[in-house]
């Protein structure tokens, strides 16, 4: 049996209801997310310029929803794995623990722990994550 993937229409839903559930005093609406090859291997690539999210087309489901707060809060400041992302990931940890969305705050926990000491980027960077060190935009 195939390994359960997510949807095109998973993730527009899924996207939608993080933005409005945990972004919705910023303007994230400039920003747009699609399952693409361009991830090329990695879970999503964050093109900051653009304002374009992609997905890895063979994530799954369960990883969905952390991984767009992960891209989201990267997108919020277009910058690594600094403390500003780090303090954003767990005020959505504990908005997510107050929601009763208790799988969504240990995903987001697992999200900070595994990027810990990993390298800044600077903006305009494009952001391939989990790999390092960021492409530059051709």
């Amino acid at each position: 049996m195939d390994e359960e993937r997510v949807t095109a229409d998973q993730l527009a839903a899924t996207w939608d209801s993080i933005r409005g559930q945990f972004f919705r005093g910023w303007n994230s609406d400039s920003w747009s997310c699609e399952l693409s090859d361009l991830a090329q291997g990695k879970r999503l690539v964050c093109r900051v310029p653009e304002k374009q999210v992609y997905i890895l087309p063979s994530l799954s489901p369960k990883e969905l929803d952390r991984v767009i707060v992960h891209a989201l809060c990267h997108a919020r400041r277009g910058s690594g794995h600094e403390p500003f992302w780090s303090r954003r990931m767990a005020v959505i940890e504990q908005d997510a623990l107050r929601r009763g969305l208790d799988d969504l705050a240990k995903g987001i926990r697992e999200e900070i722990d595994g990027c810990e000491g990993t390298p800044d980027e600077t903006e305009g960077l494009i952001f391939d994550w989990p790999l390092f060190p960021p492409r530059r935009p051709t």
